[in-house]
């Protein structure tokens, strides 16, 4: 299921997340990496860095309550 989640749009993957698209966006953002939109993935996004596309899934997850 990982690779399906980075593979989609962000604004499709935030409600997953419990977030808005522009959270995910200020929050990759924030993390140092470039986000163009919320129609980029999480590969696309990662495409640009020297980390995997799934480390920044898990890093964007909700904390574990």
């Amino acid at each position: 299921a990982i690779p399906l989640l980075t593979q989609a749009p962000l604004a499709d993957l935030a409600p997953l997340l419990k977030t808005t698209p522009e959270a995910l966006v200020a929050s990759l953002e924030q993390r140092g990496y470039d986000v163009a939109s919320t129609g980029q993935t999480l590969d696309a996004v990662a495409a640009g860095s020297d980390t995997p596309a799934r480390e920044l899934l898990f890093a964007l997850m909700p904390a574990a309550r």
